[in-house]
C-alpha cells in the first residue's frame, strides 16, 4: 500500500489552533471568555501537530527526494519549518505557565532540533 503524500503545508495546522488557543488564553486573562478553552485548544494543536508529524515522516523519510524537494522549494519550505516552531509555540504557550522547568526545557530542545537543521 502507498502512503498518502502528506503536503508541508499540513504544519500550518497545528500552528494556527496553537495561536487560535493563545489567543483564547489572553482574552480569558481579562475575564472576557474561560481560559480553558485556550488550554483545549493548545491541547488539540499538539495531538495534531504530533499526527502531522507522524505522518509527514511516514511519508518523506522513505522518499528523501521527496523531503528535499519540499526543503528547496520558496513555498513548501516555510511550512516545513513550522515543524520545529510550534513545539517552541506550544512549549511557551502551554507549558512554561503551568511548569515552568519542563516548558524551558521543550523550548531549548525545539531550538535546538532547528538549530541543527539550520547549521547541518
Amino acid at each position: 500500500m502507498a502512503a498518502v503524500r502528506i503536503p508541508a503545508y499540513f504544519f500550518g495546522i497545528p500552528f494556527g489552533l496553537a495561536g487560535l488557543g493563545n489567543t483564547w488564553i489572553v482574552a480569558g486573562r481579562d475575564g472576557d471568555v474561560p481560559t480553558w478553552i485556550g488550554n483545549a485548544l493548545l491541547a488539540l494543536a499538539a495531538l495534531t501537530w504530533l499526527a502531522v508529524v507522524v505522518a509527514y515522516a511516514a511519508y518523506a523519510l522513505p522518499r528523501p527526494r521527496a523531503l528535499v524537494g519540499d526543503l528547496v522549494d520558496p513555498v513548501a519550505g516555510a511550512f516545513v519549518s513550522l515543524a520545529v516552531i510550534t513545539p517552541m509555540l506550544l512549549a511557551a504557550l502551554g507549558v512554561a505557565p503551568h511548569n515552568l522547568g519542563s516548558g524551558g526545557f521543550l523550548s531549548t530542545c525545539s531550538w535546538s532540533s532547528r538549530s541543527s537543521l539550520v547549521a547541518g
